[in-house]
């Protein structure tokens, strides 16, 4: 594909049998199963995500209210923002469960996903045999110039470099192009289940959208949402945080009975109508969308 360049020195790669090799260092890359491995040795001590979680994540994300309904929202500036189709890239794609609501709209892009992790790659090739995936590490990635939006759906909060990743971000994107990203909000919310998860943070309101345009983006739109579902929300994981002590603890949230799955779904639901009133966004609420446009 064009666009793709060596993450060490930034030159252009070329593919001959079954490897990326650099056309200015000579560094080479293996291909693997059709995926593109670029970081292997970073995601061998990852820290920022356990791959143990990729499994459960496969299983439970077409049904669980909260995977289903953001799926819904980043549809939705999808299509007002960005409609013209081309290339889409997401950065973490783990499982491809976005990707696949990216396709759904019907806009005809070209799905390119990346993932520290393999394992993930794994799940996500089986679900989207169409798209082309790489295994990355998101602070250096090996794009230039090469898609017209980039989403990073509740990834840059596992990782140090922040503003490092949105730079390699702007870099992937052409002029013009969009920016999605979602990311869990608010310090007060700060929990065990952040901690095993692997978060460095939890963004406030204002800082994220500082890093997106210092990184070269104008915000076109921000807002939080899980804002009706804050206060139990909260009461909830400070009422989990003794009994949260790894990641099958984490996992075990997501395994609510379908009754309370649907009751949060359709609270989630209300929410989104309220966030389609046009102008109307919400200053609170364990989650943050941005969408932003490159200059």
């Amino acid at each position: 594909m064009s666009g793709l360049v060596c993450p060490a020195c930034r030159a252009p790669l070329s593919a001959p049998d079954g490897a990326y090799v650099c056309t200015g260092c000579d560094a080479t890359y293996r291909i693997a199963d059709g995926i593109g491995v670029f970081s292997e040795e970073i995601a061998a001590n990852y820290d920022g995500y356990d791959a143990a979680f990729f499994p459960e994540l496969a299983r439970v994300e077409a049904e669980n209210f909260w995977f289903v309904n953001r799926n819904k929202l980043i549809q939705r500036q999808l299509e007002q923002h960005f409609p013209g189709g081309g290339r889409f890239l997401e950065i973490g794609c783990g499982t491809g469960f976005v990707l696949t609501g990216v396709r759904d709209t019907g806009l005809g892009y070209d799905l390119h996903g990346s993932e520290i992790h393999l394992e993930g790659l794994a799940f996500a090739k089986s679900r989207l045999p169409e798209a082309k995936f790489f295994q990355v590490d998101a602070r250096r990635l090996p794009f230039a110039d090469a898609f017209d939006v980039v989403g990073a759906f509740d990834v840059v909060e596992h990782i140090d470099e922040d503003d490092t990743v949105l730079g390699q971000i702007r870099g992937a994107v052409k002029h013009g192009g969009g920016l999605m990203l979602t990311v869990p909000q608010h310090g007060f919310l700060w929990s065990e289940v952040d901690t095993i998860s692997g978060h460095k943070r939890r963004y406030e309101p204002g800082e994220l959208e500082a890093k997106v345009e210092a990184a070269g983006f104008s915000i076109l739109y921000t807002t939080s949402f899980m804002s009706l579902l804050l206060p139990a929300l909260y009461l909830a994981r400070k009422k989990n945080d003794a009994t949260t002590k790894n990641s099958d603890d984490v996992m075990k949230q997501f395994a609510i009975g379908r009754l309370t799955n649907a009751v949060l779904s359709r609270v989630m639901q209300a929410e989104r109508l309220l966030l389609g009133v046009p102008s109307l966004t919400l200053p609170m609420g364990s989650s943050r969308l941005i969408v932003a446009r490159a200059v």
